[in-house]
């Protein structure tokens, strides 16, 4: 497994961590977790990639990993990252940290909103990481409903809460 598919595993993990936690303590512990692995990898990140470009690595992607998942449809998964990804890595990576600890107590639908935010961040760390990412930018169209959803929860004098 390439490091860069880490990216991907890991809120993959956390929405399964989130789907099976039954309380609050466990959906905390999950997010802060994953968000603390993802926040740690892409600063590692950032740092492979600072230093093999430091040695002379010219390449236009750096650590690439290709692998066949169907052959008669020529289907590939296939990752690498360049200069812009990494700092878009790393700074959603700072966004999910942030953001978990600023929806902290937030009490109705917690779960819900934690398993829509993760949701968010792979869409995100997927599009910034893949070396072809205008063929995957239509799967962030569908979810601009997450903002939608949580004003709805959350903000307004008619909602059902609002955190404090």
């Amino acid at each position: 497994m390439n490091f860069l598919s880490l990216f991907v595993l890991i809120p993959l993990l956390m929405l399964l961590g989130l789907w099976l936690s039954r309380n609050i303590a466990q959906i905390r512990a999950v997010m802060v977790t994953g968000a603390s692995a993802l926040l740690v990898l892409s600063a590692a990140l950032t740092v492979m990639y600072l230093n093999a470009r430091h040695a002379g690595a010219t390449d236009e992607m750096l650590f690439r990993a290709d692998m066949v998942w169907y052959p008669a449809l020529n289907i590939h998964y296939s990752v690498g990252v360049d200069g812009i990804s990494v700092a878009m890595l790393l700074l959603s990576a700072i966004i999910v940290f942030t953001g978990t600890f600023a929806s902290w107590r937030l009490q109705p639908l917690t779960k819900e909103y934690f398993l829509w935010f993760t949701f968010l961040s792979i869409g995100v760390v997927r599009v910034l990481h893949l070396d072809r990412p205008v063929h995957h930018v239509h799967v962030l169209r569908r979810l601009p409903s997450f903002p939608c959803i949580c004003l709805s929860v959350y903000g307004g004098r008619d909602a059902r809460s609002t955190p404090p």
